[in-house]
């Protein structure tokens, strides 16, 4: 599973600048960081989010009888995807609710972004890992998953 650890690497990294990158919206800056600096703690935020979705994807992608990095990728798209439709929904039901603070456009657009970025990882993570966890529980108790 190497092609598995360079499409995790590889979505840990986009994430993680994606998320170093939108932070600075709507906040007054950075003040702690875990790693020592808040570009390392958000790209290991991006890879713990986008292990278990690119794990789950190499063994869906294994399961189809291929081990190619972009199929992992691909398949790895498509969990981001539909977590991407979960954040959507989060993102559409909490501001008629009222999180905004009105402000001027650019922080309510880099927030919005910010949400959808931080739901879709955590969804797509919840949902994988979930899946990944009821792998675990059929293996444990001798039954095969199906195909």
């Amino acid at each position: 599973m190497p092609q598995a650890l360079a499409v995790t690497a590889a979505w840990g990294g986009l994430l993680g600048l994606s998320l170093w990158r939108l932070y600075p919206f709507g906040t007054s800056g950075v003040t702690a960081s875990a790693l020592g600096h808040p570009l390392v703690d958000s790209i290991a935020l991006g890879m713990a989010a986008a292990a278990p979705v690119v794990l789950w994807s190499a063994i869906e992608t294994k399961r189809a009888g291929f081990e190619k990095a972009s199929l992992i990728a691909r398949r790895s798209l498509v969990w981001f995807a539909r977590g991407a439709g979960i954040g959507l929904v989060v993102i559409a039901l909490a501001v008629p609710a009222g999180v905004l603070v009105p402000s001027s456009p650019r922080s309510v657009f880099g927030e919005l972004s910010r949400a959808l970025l931080i739901v879709t990882a955590a969804s797509a993570f919840a949902v994988t890992t979930l899946k990944l966890a009821f792998l675990l529980v059929l293996h444990a108790l001798g039954i095969r998953p199906r195909s």
